[in-house]
Order: C-alpha cells, then sequence, then structure tokens
C-alpha cells in the first residue's frame, strides 16, 4: 500500500464551505466551529478549499489561513484534503502545494488548470506529473468538468496511476459511464475513487466505490455518513432521501451555479456556526425562499439532532 493512503479513510469527506465575514475576509472563529461540528457528525475526511469552499474566488493569505485553521483544529483527528487549484498554470499549482504542505495538509487535490482547456491526453499528463512529482503528499485527482471545462481523460489517468504520489481521483463529473471506468482502475493499494457528484449516489456503484465527497455533508455529516454505513442495505435509503430534498432547494434559482453554495451557508447560520456570506457575486433568494430554506433548516436540525437554530436575520 502507498504510504501516503494508511492516512486515507473511506467514507464521506465533506468539502467545506469556508466561512466569511461580511467583507469577505476569512471566518477562522467559525471554521473551529464548522470543522468540530462536520468531526463531531462522523465525517471521515474534510476537503478544505475545493470548489464548496469557494478557492477561485480567495486571495493566497486568506487561502493560506483557511488551510491552517482547519488543519489545527482538525488536530489530526481525521485526514484533511486541501485544494490547491485556485490558479491556472503548473508553477502556481506547485506553489500552492508547498504551501499546503507546509500548513500540514494530509492530501492535496488537484484539477486540470483553469480558462484554457487542456484536453491533450499529453499535456494533461505532463501537468499532473510534474505536480505529483513535486509532491511530499498523497495527491488526489480532481476532475470536475463543468468548471475547468475539459476532462481527465481515462487514458490519462492510466497513464498516473503508477506515479507513487498519485493516490486516487475524486469524480464530479456525474458521467455514469466514466465513473464506472474509473471503478475498473481503482485499487485499494494504491488508486482510490471518490464521487463528487451527488447526482450520482447510486448505492450499486458507491459500494464499489471508497467515498462520497458530498457538499450536503456540510449541512447533513451525520446523515451522510449514516447513510454510507448502510450503503449496502435498504436502510441506506431515507439518509439518501434526506440529501434529496436539501438538493431539491437548488431549484430556487435554476440558472445559478452558486445556488447550492449560498443554500448550504444560510442553513449553517440557521444552526449558529457561519455567516450567511458567500463572495460576490451570487445568488439572491426571495423571501418566499428564505422562507422555505428556514423552514429546511429546522428539519435538518432535527435530523442532525441539534437544539439550537435561530433565523437568519
Amino acid at each position: 500500500m502507498s504510504n501516503y493512503l494508511s492516512k486515507f479513510k473511506q467514507g464521506i469527506v465533506a468539502p467545506m464551505v469556508t466561512p466569511l465575514h461580511e467583507d469577505e475576509s476569512v471566518d477562522t472563529e467559525a471554521i473551529v466551529r464548522l470543522v468540530n461540528f462536520l468531526i463531531g457528525g462522523g465525517v471521515q475526511g474534510i476537503l478544505t478549499l475545493g470548489t464548496t469552499g469557494e478557492i477561485s474566488r480567495l486571495n493566497q493569505d486568506s487561502w493560506q489561513r483557511t488551510i491552517e485553521t482547519v488543519v489545527s483544529t482538525a488536530d489530526g483527528r481525521i485526514p484533511i484534503y486541501a485544494g490547491i487549484s485556485s490558479h491556472a498554470g503548473t508553477q502556481q499549482t506547485i506553489r500552492n502545494l508547498k504551501s499546503a504542505e507546509s500548513a500540514g495538509a494530509d492530501f492535496i487535490t488537484v484539477t486540470l488548470p483553469y480558462y484554457f482547456p487542456i484536453d491533450d491526453i499529453h499535456e494533461q499528463t505532463e501537468f499532473f506529473l510534474t505536480v505529483a512529482d513535486a509532491a511530499s503528499r498523497g495527491v488526489l485527482l480532481y476532475n470536475i468538468p463543468w468548471t475547468v471545462v475539459a476532462s481527465i481523460r481515462i487514458e490519462t489517468i492510466e497513464r498516473l496511476i503508477q506515479h507513487p504520489n498519485i493516490v486516487g481521483i475524486k469524480d464530479s463529473s456525474g458521467d455514469r459511464e466514466y465513473f464506472k471506468k474509473l471503478l475498473a482502475l481503482r485499487d485499494p493499494n494504491s488508486f482510490r475513487v471518490l464521487n463528487g457528484h451527488e447526482g450520482l449516489l447510486d448505492p450499486a456503484l458507491l459500494h464499489e466505490s471508497d467515498g462520497i465527497v458530498s457538499s450536503t455533508a456540510n449541512i447533513l455529516p451525520s446523515s451522510t455518513s449514516k447513510m454510507w454505513s448502510k450503503i449496502n442495505s435498504l436502510e441506506s435509503q431515507a439518509y439518501l432521501d434526506r440529501i434529496a430534498k436539501v438538493n431539491s432547494m437548488n431549484d430556487c434559482a435554476p440558472y445559478s451555479s452558486t445556488v447550492g453554495l449560498a443554500l448550504r451557508k444560510l442553513v449553517l447560520s440557521h444552526f449558529n456556526l457561519i455567516k450567511p456570506v458567500v463572495t460576490q457575486p451570487h445568488t439572491r433568494f426571495t423571501k418566499d425562499d428564505l422562507e422555505s430554506i428556514a423552514k429546511l433548516a429546522e428539519e435538518a436540525a432535527e435530523w442532525e439532532g441539534l437544539t439550537e437554530i435561530h433565523p437568519v436575520v
């Protein structure tokens, strides 16, 4: 087994939202509360500064403080995955890699570079191998074609899986056939496969994988963790229904890519954990939306066994 995979835990990885103040600076006190809430709910890992963490909109100081606070708060209780793909280009990615390693992250997640779509197998391979060569932590590939406008090709992955520093992939494509091909490459000793798309929560597929990077785990850490523990039984359906109910609220703004993020932050503010601040521009909810989300927060609090929630001002 890869030395890095000794820290890996199967199950739910929460792609943590980044708590912010009204001026969009990082709220480190809220990070502490949120990390403890997630760990208390039973998640098996936290991914900080992924898509849900608004990595592409945070400055370098906010980025660094976030990783450092998450790592220090977790204090070795669960592995921490740090996103480093906030800027396009190999050299900036490596600089971010070194900063994340110095902050104490256990794993590094890396997407294809942004803005200039990279669809060529050779170019993709060269990029990931160069980053992996520079790493002293396990590297988790991150496939998210709807933001980087290119998918990590299966042929690219076949060339990468032998690298000792590359330990797996998070796939947020939602493409069932692509995910099946990833599962065929999975090796418990060297290459793990995580599903990162909640539209593909099919127990028949998930039981063959190593876990789920679930944005809903931000507000339902206990429910999502219980769902994973029961993934091979009919009991998982009740928890899958909870996740589906949360995601149905995305219809508040069907053409917004930030609605799910704003929704999760708003519910967490009802839980007294963070402020409902999202980097601008972002979705604005109507009065009816806010009333519906408040009802969802009450229901979610009951599911999670929380007793103290408050309305958002």
